[in-house]
């Protein structure tokens, strides 16, 4: 054996993933979230060391050693984690009294951040370094994985809103102005007279924007039916 040079590459601790449910008025206008979650840091008081240390007297420090073997095919060189230090270069002599050696320890973390406009659900927001520490490596990060809330009326294409409208044979026939809703309040089109069941209007604009990128809003047309008729009703619709 022999010593090997100190290890470029830093350990890295895990990645902590979490859920965030939000509706769809807030992918439209975008929003700030703030959630506490739970996470191993690194040790104020030792800085992430574990505590007092000394080289290691087989590495010197390295972590590593080259392992030299004579073979039928020549002189192999392999280098191993150095077995007396774990690969660290440094023995613990104290430990600290905080991690107990460990270099980590475990708290809440409470965190804000922003969610843009017209995310879709699934995708991960990756904020760095607010994950788990690990003792002397560097610190993993926090995804956040977006859940979207399901609305009554409103459903999602990319950036499209569809929505399905109820009207009475009247105003599908002669034809009507109605209001609807949308994403960011009421507004008023005209139903043309002869409207079709099933018949969708695309209204512009009216959809989910992503960065300047805007969708519409597609409103599927639709026979509003009572379930109860009067009897002077019935004499109508039969002479209809």
């Amino acid at each position: 054996f022999n010593r090997g040079k100190k290890k470029k590459n830093r350990t890295r601790g895990s990645d902590i993933r979490v859920n965030v449910r939000i509706n769809i008025h807030e992918i439209f206008t975008g929003i700030t979230k703030k959630i506490k979650y739970k996470k191993k840091e690194r040790c104020n008081s030792c800085n992430g060391r574990g505590g007092k240390s000394t080289p290691c007297n087989q590495c010197k420090g390295g972590g590593v050693l080259i392992q030299v073997q004579n073979t039928p095919f020549g002189r192999v060189q392999n280098t191993i984690s150095c077995p007396n230090c774990g690969g660290e270069g440094n023995i613990l002599i104290e430990k600290c009294i905080n991690c107990v050696g460990q270099g980590i320890n475990k708290k809440e973390e409470i965190i804000e951040f922003n969610i843009p406009p017209g995310i879709r659900e699934g995708e991960i927001l990756v904020i760095p370094a607010k994950g788990n520490s690990i003792k002397n490596g560097v610190t993993g990060d926090l995804l956040v994985n977006i859940v979207e809330i399901p609305h009554p009326k409103f459903n999602r294409s990319g950036l499209d809103i569809h929505q399905r409208l109820n009207l009475k044979y009247k105003d599908l026939v002669l034809g009507s102005p109605i209001e609807i809703d949308t994403l960011n309040g009421k507004i008023r089109i005209n139903i043309k007279e002869g409207t079709q069941i099933g018949h969708i209007l695309r209204i512009p604009l009216k959809g989910l924007k992503r960065e300047n990128i805007w969708g519409d809003m597609l409103v599927e047309v639709w026979l509003e039916i009572p379930t109860k008729v009067k009897n002077e009703e019935k004499i109508i619709i039969e002479q209809l």
